[in-house]
């Protein structure tokens, strides 16, 4: 009895922290009703070499309405309705179409466009750094189908900052955000998409 007394005084303080690293990170979530910014990607393999670099815009907006369209060195635009999720490469003339699921919630964009208060039945939260304004969250995804194995996202005051993703194969991709805008008004047909005449639509149904 003596020992479990003392494992559960031990695990306690640990679940008291990441319940407060949960809460936080929801506050920081929910004060982002819609968010646009600039942003500039990197993808680094294990062994540290960039092997790829973009630019570009994004939006999100509640519920679950995303935009991303990167503008170099290719131009791609995905969009989330909620319902459906658009990719089109134009250079292609090329789109495809998927159901929006339980998978594609819990992408790390869509953070900002789902319900912030259940961020802790998705994710292990931990809160890596919290001095001079700066604060960052390590997420872990509680599925084990998720895209990624670790997550941080870095905040200036209520601005988003920055994230890392880093998935199974140890690929590392670093987004950095700038111009960011906390609940801007952003026309709801910017979340929509209709794809240009010729466009070849390809739909999956898996």
């Amino acid at each position: 009895m003596t020992r479990l007394i003392l494992a559960f005084a031990l695990v306690l303080p640990v679940f008291a922290h990441a319940t407060d690293a949960v809460t936080r990170l929801a506050d920081k979530l929910a004060a982002a009703r819609s968010l646009s910014a600039s942003f500039e990607q990197t993808v680094a393999g294990a062994n540290g070499a960039v092997s790829q670099r973009s630019t570009g815009t994004m939006m999100v907006s509640r519920p679950q309405l995303f935009r991303w369209e990167v503008q170099t060195p290719f131009a791609q635009l995905i969009v989330a309705d909620g319902k459906e999720v658009w990719v089109h490469d134009p250079d292609l003339d090329q789109a495809v179409v998927r159901r929006f699921d339980r998978q594609l919630a819990d992408t790390p964009a869509l953070l900002f466009g789902g319900d912030a208060r259940r961020i802790g039945e998705r994710f292990r939260v931990s809160v890596l750094e919290d001095k001079g304004g700066s604060l960052r969250f390590e997420l872990s995804p509680v599925s084990e189908d998720a895209l990624f194995e670790t997550l941080r996202v870095g905040f200036k005051g209520d601005a988003l900052r920055d994230m890392t993703l880093v998935d199974g194969l140890g690929q590392k991709t670093t987004i950095t955000f700038s111009d960011v805008k906390l609940n801007p008004a952003i026309p709801p047909a910017r979340f929509v998409f209709t794809p240009p005449p010729g466009t070849d639509v390809i739909r999956e149904t898996d």
